[in-house]
């Protein structure tokens, strides 16, 4: 398929461009720091970062990936019945009543209490693998590093389940080494206590995307990073020695009307921006409902024919403004760039980042799901996937 014709099959003018060689890039270069005796579970949670998990899953995955990591179990049943066999390990959260279809589709479920530890007993088949969560200094889900000990033995001895892993999240704050090394002692402790216990843990992991390269020691045999998956800037100077690539590529859309803006001779403190000095604006068919960010509406930049121009007014749902005041040859049609490169611009995620004051994964992760992702492979068109819920209620 040429270049031109997908962007015409396109069924609303609004897309982001994915590259599936930089999300394969980055991949192999954690895999080299890391080692062959590190399992890499690639945090996929989000629509794997609103790249897509079907997509994305299937590219770490042949890239060297040994699993991947979900915090929604609609999102395991999506990539099951794609056909993606490889180990699942889902996130805190989901309540023992959904065990059964945990089991059907053959997923890792994790345990954050006895009550659902027995739920899942109850249920699952013998031998079936369990890992436990522990909370290190995170203060979410999990169970707090000095009280696991009896709860995992209890669990550990439990008919039909099986202690494959225990793991943690660990809060990167300020990026303290002195922080990062108080939670991972007790993490660290724990393991300890679990071996003098006698009690196998076969997977242990605490490194997610802040701790993998700047703190080999945490790396233990198991990481789950999702940020560095796709390129994405975690701060503290941490992941600068892997020479990441951003994975997306763009976010696009197109002018679908221009309008001169008229003087209003009443309610002028109404208006959303000053038409003054024959202003001249772009109707773009995104919004907030699409992910671009509140911030955009107080100057946000977009670029259009290869020059810079800010968006107007506040953002709407599905809509937007474009200024063209000083772009006068832009026409209805013309590809609208809001992340990315077009002619010698660029607009990078992290300027959009720091202009709305959220982090990188942010700018991405919301992304709306009605919104088209383009695939591209060795600089060349690869698939569109159009939203869909394939999952439903039956299938459970």
């Amino acid at each position: 398929m040429l270049e031109r014709d997908w962007r015409d099959v396109l069924l609303r003018p609004v897309w982001a461009e994915v590259d599936l060689d930089a999300i394969a890039h980055n991949v192999r270069q954690i895999t080299r720091l890391i080692g062959p005796s590190v399992r890499l579970y690639a945090a996929l949670k989000g629509d794997g970062y609103g790249h897509g998990c079907v997509e994305t899953a299937r590219t770490v995955l042949q890239a060297g990936a040994h699993g991947l990591a979900l915090a929604n179990l609609y999102e395991c049943v999506e990539l099951r019945q794609a056909g993606v066999t490889a180990p699942m390990l889902l996130y805190a959260g989901t309540p023992a009543y959904l065990a059964e279809t945990v089991v059907r589709y053959g997923i890792t479920p994790t345990i954050t209490d006895l009550d659902a530890a027995v739920g899942f007993s109850r249920r699952a088949p013998d031998g079936y693998g369990v890992f436990v969560k522990i909370d290190s200094g995170l203060e979410r889900a999990g169970i707090y590093a000095e009280d696991a000990l009896p709860v995992i033995r209890t669990i550990a001895a439990l008919p039909h389940l099986r202690l494959e892993g225990v793991y943690t999240h660990m809060h990167s704050g300020s990026g303290s080494d002195e922080y990062a090394h108080w939670q991972f002692a007790r993490f660290a402790a724990l393991l300890g206590r679990l071996e003098e216990a006698g009690i196998e843990v076969p997977v242990r992991l605490a490194a997610s995307s802040p701790f993998v390269a700047g703190h080999p020691e945490m790396r233990l045999n198991a990481i789950d990073p999702g940020h560095l998956i796709f390129g994405l800037s975690v701060g503290h100077g941490t992941d600068g020695a892997l020479k990441l690539a951003p994975a997306l590529q763009a976010l696009k859309t197109r002018i679908v009307q221009i309008k001169e803006a008229k003087e209003r001779a009443h309610f002028t403190d109404e208006a959303p921006f000053s038409a003054g000095n024959g202003r001249r604006f772009g109707l773009l068919p995104l919004g907030w409902g699409d992910g671009l960010h509140r911030e955009y509406g107080s100057g946000g930049p977009a670029l259009v024919r290869g020059r810079r121009a800010v968006i107007l007014g506040p953002v709407h749902y599905e809509h937007s403004r474009l200024d063209l005041t000083n772009i006068p040859e832009a026409e209805v049609g013309d590809e609208v760039v809001l992340l990315g490169r077009q002619a010698g611009e660029a607009i990078t995620v992290e300027e959009v980042a720091r202009r709305c004051s959220i982090l990188p994964a942010q700018v991405v992760g919301t992304l709306s799901k009605h919104m088209p992702v383009v695939y591209f492979r060795r600089g060349s068109f690869h698939r569109i996937a159009y939203p869909a819920r394939s999952y439903s209620a039956q299938s459970c």
